[in-house]
């Protein structure tokens, strides 16, 4: 049986009077040596030997022993799948999701008021966002209060990705550009 992995560690003074740390590790039927003598550190690989056999029989981890699969790489082969995937879904419907937001910024890209009352015509119903009425952002504080409102909906960091489609996230990423620059703007008018 070939051992998975293992470690030793020597502290010694070698023949100068020095100290000197000596680790071996063993991985996969190599064998690496590390040592460290006043600071510098060096690291050896070599093919599993003597010396590693010896090691191996002291450290005592055996293939048996180790699980089957690792749980840890079945979670990163999982995670980039679905990354994968996302994008593959983000290019299929980017064109579709670029002409709704243009349709809805049409005209008024540093107009925050009117981008703010016409909102719902671009957001999915199930995100709650109630309709603002021109009456309800005269003032730049019912402005400010209508704008942190929606913000606080379409925030990329406040979607629930178990909860939104792809498509979705892309609308309120947009919107969310969108409402910030005319915000900016806003703010260098007032």
């Amino acid at each position: 049986m070939k051992p998975l992995e293992g470690k030793a560690d020597e502290h010694r003074v070698d023949s100068e009077g020095c100290w000197q740390r000596r680790l071996v590790y063993y991985s996969w039927g190599y064998c690496c040596v590390e040592s460290e003598r006043e600071g510098i550190f060096d690291a050896v690989y070599i093919p599993a030997d003597d010396e590693c056999v010896v090691f191996q029989k002291q450290v005592g981890r055996y293939e048996s022993e180790a699980p089957t699969s690792s749980a840890a790489l079945a979670a990163l082969r999982a995670s980039h799948d679905t990354q994968a995937s996302e994008e593959a879904l983000r290019l299929t419907h980017k064109d579709a999701v670029d002409a709704r937001l243009a349709s809805w910024r049409a005209g008024k890209e540093a107009n925050v008021r009117a981008l703010l009352t016409t909102l719902d015509s671009v957001l999915w119903p199930e995100l709650g966002w109630k309709r603002v009425g021109m009456a309800e952002v005269v003032g730049a504080g019912q402005v400010k209060g209508a704008y942190v409102r929606a913000i606080a909906r379409v925030h990329p960091d406040k979607l629930n990705a178990n909860n939104t489609t792809v498509e979705q996230r892309m609308i309120a990423n947009g919107v969310f550009g969108a409402l910030n620059e005319a915000w900016n703007a806003f703010q260098q008018q007032s």
